[in-house]
Order: C-alpha cells, then structure tokens, then sequence
C-alpha cells in the first residue's frame, strides 16, 4: 500500500540501507515501500555507488554482493526513487540549488560536508512543488542540522520504531 504524502528525501545512508543489509535497512525499505514519493539527488546516488565500490575494493563485499548492491540501486532510481537536484539549461546540466544558498547553510553547520548542505537546501527550497519533505537518514550529524533547519526527520539507523 503506497500513502501519498508529504515526500521523503533520502540521503546516501538511506539509499545505501535499501541495497545492503545493515542496522536500519527494514526500516528504510519500508518507508521507500509504503510512502510516496521518495526523492534524493544524483550527487548522493554517486556517494552511494562510491561507498559500494570501496566495500568491494576493501573486500566488504563480493563481486556478486557488489553488483547485486549497483543494480538494485540503480533499479530503484529507475523505478521509484526520482531524482531531483539537476536541470537542463541551454543543453547542459545546471544544479537546481543556488551556490550562495548552499554555503549559508554551511555557515550555520560547520560540520556539514557540501553534498549534506545540497540536501538540505533541496529539502528547505520545496521538492515538486511541495513545501515540506522529511529526511531520511542515519547520519546524526545530518539530522541534527536537518532538525534545526525545521525539516521533519526520520532516522533509519536501526530498525526501532
């Protein structure tokens, strides 16, 4: 059953719960299952295949549990995670999120890396014409920011509640 709802934004830890077995990955599935829409951003689907290939360069994973991981992501996005940082102006692609916008969230938290402040600046601008969306993430760090910006978060760093 699919509840048509505010959206959920997920970040890399979440998309990374919806390909691999870690502490949250029921709960993540879940929600990209039961809730729509579900967005993120192509600079996090690029974080997520990094963390993937780096668990199988280190040996975190196998040649099949790699590939497995990359398809069903790739999977999701093409089926039901849609995909929301990039536009086409004069036939190149252009960052939705103005960079000045970006930097002030930095300035408000520090400890934010740039790809965290896009989600946030994504999430806070307004999502396919929606005002609200809620994060989905396990980053503590993330949430906390994401919190006191006043976006509505759901952590998926187990699968309590």
């Amino acid at each position: 059953m699919v509840r048509l709802i505010e959206p959920r934004f997920f970040d890399t830890s979440a998309l990374l719960r919806l390909v691999l077995e870690e502490p949250g990955s029921t709960k993540a599935r879940a929600i990209a299952r039961d809730w729509a829409p579900v967005y993120t951003s192509w600079l996090l689907v690029g974080e997520a295949l990094g963390v993937l290939k780096d668990k199988w360069r280190k040996k975190l994973l196998s040649e099949d549990q790699y590939a497995a991981a990359v398809f069903v992501l790739l999977s999701r996005i093409e089926s039901d995670v849609k995909v929301v940082d990039l536009a086409t102006a004069y036939d190149r692609p252009v960052l939705e999120i103005n960079q000045h916008y970006i930097h002030e969230i930095r300035q408000r938290h520090t400890r934010l890396d740039a790809a965290d402040a896009i989600q946030l600046a994504l999430i806070l601008r307004g999502i396919r014409g929606t005002t609200s969306a809620s994060l989905v993430a396990a980053d503590a760090t993330l949430l906390r920011a994401a919190q006191e910006e006043g976006i509505a978060t759901i952590p998926v760093n187990n699968d309590d509640g």
